[in-house]
């Protein structure tokens, strides 16, 4: 296998963790924005995360970009490089 396919995919990994990082810090950010009145213990033992029309505005902005990101970033990221590189590997050897 070619030396450049070992660097492509260490960039691939290094990519897919800074998108998974900054989805993770994102998600921890969203539950500071949890509207008066709803109990931040509840939804952190029985759900794990607030619903949409439990966020303030800024929080449902959060929310929004956190689902963006993970959509349209991190899944196609993780899938097509996945792919790439089971192809490279095919047809390189």
């Amino acid at each position: 296998m070619p030396a450049w396919l070992d660097l492509l995919q260490f960039c691939w990994v290094v990519g897919f963790v800074i998108l998974g990082t900054r989805i993770w810090i994102l998600g921890m950010e969203i539950s500071q924005h949890i509207l008066p009145g709803v109990s931040k213990w509840k939804l952190r033992l029985l759900r794990g995360a607030p619903s949409y029309d439990q966020l303030d505005a800024r929080g449902q902005i959060m929310m929004r970009q956190f689902h963006r990101l993970l959509w349209m970033a991190l899944l196609p990221y993780f899938v097509g490089g996945g792919l790439l590189f089971d192809f490279l590997k095919k047809h390189l050897q």
